[in-house]
């Protein structure tokens, strides 16, 4: 593990005294609990390519607020059981994190073969928890991050009582939020306790999610919530009356939905009755508080229903903008949904379907404007090693195939062909920078970073 100090400094207490902020580099084998635990308030933390093992304990952020980031060019992979923001006892210094270009994985995995035990238990309970401990929070910003097979939640923030800015998900991929133990949480379980200034969710991709996309069901005066630009897939839960987004206890709310996509619900057995659960949209007070709810150029799945469901008798004053109903019943007809490749089809009407003229759903699933960003199913079929690279490298290939070289101007700099096993590549020919490998097909597998 190494510090590298970096000419950025803060005004520390309105003193007009200044620290150098630290980077601090993680390797493989170091540990990254004690990383983060050591790191002061500001500090980054850099991640390096492959396997960062962390699943035997909470990684817990305490009285600060800080970064957990890749290394350029790499592509870390955390294996943990929850990252824990935590205040000490006088509980006075607002706790942040700031995540970028991590994929979490709440599997175990041997940290030799980097195998992971997916028939096995568990171990990822909650993505970020709320210690009961913590009193304030600034901003909880993940961005280019994947989260997958998390026991129980994504964000869980119901424990005890709190106040902070908000909180940010933007290019990001979270699947296989299983909720084993049948409590009804879903993605972001911000119910009680809790006040906040903003939830913003952008350009993401969520699938294979159990129970309520966003619970605020006792929160009166919720921050304003947005989501934008993200696609949903199989998303539903198992127990009867589920809500979607649940507004219960509001008196007052800013929700929009806009250029969204949402397809397939994922309608479990009940656990008491074994029938097909009933799943509503929306939940709103029966009271009619002033409440403002605008939907947008959004499409939804054939077997959606995500009108008023649930809420007919609200009141006359939530105030419907409803210009999305006009995409229901519709099929995205995405390219393997099954196995979380939500690519739309090149002459796909979604394409142009926002008020701009551009993408609805997640802009990373657009045939025609790759972006870097991948899934786990994708980066699956090829492994790059090195990377970075100058000279040689590595790619392992799960099976025979005729792959391009892309740069970030659009232009195919290399084709070759893949034979499945181990294939050497000379990129000694290419300028520095990245490049994005595709398919003959147009589908991102993964990038490559010469040097």
């Amino acid at each position: 593990m190494k510090k590298i100090i970096l000419l950025l400094s803060f005004a520390i207490a309105g003193l007009g005294i200044s620290r150098a902020q630290t980077t601090i580099s993680v390797g493989n084998g170091d540990d990254l609990i004690k990383a983060v635990a050591d790191a002061a308030d500001g500090d980054v933390i850099e991640l390096s390519d492959g396997i960062h093992k962390a699943n035997y304990d909470y990684i817990s952020i305490v009285d600060k607020s800080i970064t957990i980031k890749a290394a350029a060019g790499a592509h870390p992979i955390v294996y943990f059981e929850r990252l824990n923001l935590e205040n000490s006892t006088d509980g006075t210094t607002p706790v942040g994190l700031t995540l970028d270009g991590v994929e979490f994985s709440g599997f175990q995995v041997d940290s030799l073969t980097g195998d992971e035990d997916t028939e096995g238990d568990l171990v990822g309970e909650y993505f970020i928890n709320l210690d009961g401990s913590l009193k304030s929070f600034t901003d909880i910003i993940v961005k280019n991050c994947t989260v997958r097979n998390v026991k129980v939640t994504t964000v869980r923030g119901d424990r005890s009582t709190y106040s902070g800015n908000g909180f940010e998900f933007d290019n990001d991929i979270i699947y296989d939020v299983r909720d084993a133990n049948n409590n009804s949480y879903g993605p972001f379980r911000l119910k009680k306790n809790i006040s906040f200034e903003y939830l913003h969710i952008t350009n993401c991709t969520f699938y294979n999610i159990v129970n309520k996309i966003i619970d605020l069901e006792d929160q009166e005066t919720p921050g304003e919530v947005i989501i934008d630009n993200c696609t949903f897939y199989n998303f539903g839960g198992a127990n009867t009356g589920l809500y979607l987004f649940d507004f219960k206890a509001a008196t007052s709310l800013d929700f929009e939905i806009t250029d969204c996509i949402f397809s397939k619900l994922n309608r479990e057995p009940d656990v008491q009755t074994g029938d097909p659960v009933e799943i509503y949209g929306f939940r709103f007070p029966e009271d009619g508080p002033d409440i403002y709810t605008k939907i947008t150029t959004t499409a939804f799945g054939t077997d959606v229903v995500f009108d008023k469901a649930g809420v007919d008798d609200v009141a006359n004053g939530v105030i419907w903008d409803v210009n999305s109903y006009i995409y229901p019943d519709t099929d995205p007809q995405f390219a393997d949904a099954q196995n979380g490749d939500f690519t739309l089809p090149e002459n796909s009407d979604l394409l142009q379907a926002s008020a701009e003229g551009t993408i609805i759903g997640d802009p990373r699933w657009d045939p025609n404007a790759p972006n870097g960003i991948f899934s786990a199913e994708q980066t699956a079929l090829i492994k790059i090693y090195p990377n970075p690279s100058s000279s040689n490298v590595f790619v392992q290939s799960k099976k025979v195939m005729n792959v391009q070289f892309v740069s970030t101007l659009g232009q195919t700099v290399k084709q070759i062909r893949l034979n499945k096993g181990i294939n050497k590549i000379d990129v000694s020919g290419l300028n520095e920078g990245v490049y994005f490998i595709m398919t003959n097909k147009g589908q991102l597998i993964n990038k490559l970073v010469v040097q």
